[in-house]
């Protein structure tokens, strides 16, 4: 069994490598923090990437009304207007979806 003096020097060294503080932090608020290597940092990039996940919806939901398919439409209309209210596919399906319950 290790001294105790011993196990702080080892557990000194862990923490004040580089390698180790990069991914370990002592501030508890970054702990659950996710990476934002991944998450754009330009605002209307971040817009276009939302945009563009609610794009392939609209074009579902359209293809739906068109066939007559209401139901199936109004609930892809629905999902668009909730997980993307900003985007210009959401007024789009609020639209459709208006039209349908017309």
């Amino acid at each position: 069994m290790m001294p105790r003096a011993h196990l702080i020097l080892l557990v000194i060294a862990c923490l004040s490598s580089a390698s180790l503080q990069a991914t370990l932090s002592l501030n508890p608020l970054n702990w659950f923090s996710g990476s934002t290597d991944t998450e754009p940092t330009d605002p209307t990039q971040a817009k276009q990437l939302i945009e563009d996940e609610a794009g392939p919806l609209i074009k579902k939901g359209r293809e739906k009304f068109e066939r007559g398919h209401f139901s199936s439409a109004n609930r892809i209309f629905k999902k668009i207007a909730k997980n993307y209210p900003l985007t210009q596919a959401a007024g789009e399906a609020r639209f459709l979806s208006a039209r349908i319950h017309m």
